[in-house]
């Protein structure tokens, strides 16, 4: 192990929990506000192939890096701790992405 793996893993708690990190939820959050604003803007005339095209890059921005940081932030706690089980976090995580949405 180099120095700065040794400091992650003593400044760091040893956190088993399998539930969506809280960035994911408030990442999250912030792509409902920007969904309620994309929708409070729209004529009303748009088909719904427009609605979904016009939101297609923000959504794909968003949820990426949403699941950038989970797969960060299992890959931190496994190093922790090589017993986490980092499958069912990503599942959690991923879920929570799929329900928000």
């Amino acid at each position: 192990m180099k120095l700065t793996d040794l400091i992650v893993f003593y400044l760091q708690p040893d956190d088993q929990d399998l539930r969506p990190p809280i960035s994911l939820l408030d990442h999250m959050q912030i792509l409902r506000d920007i969904l309620a604003v994309y929708t409070g803007s729209l004529m009303g005339n748009e088909s719904p192939e427009e609605k979904r095209d016009g939101f297609r890059a923000v959504l794909d921005l968003i949820i990426d890096a949403g699941i950038s940081m989970c797969t960060s932030v299992s890959e931190s706690r496994q190093l922790q701790k090589p017993a986490f089980d980092k499958e069912v976090f990503m599942l959690n995580c991923l879920d929570y992405v799929s329900v928000s949405i």
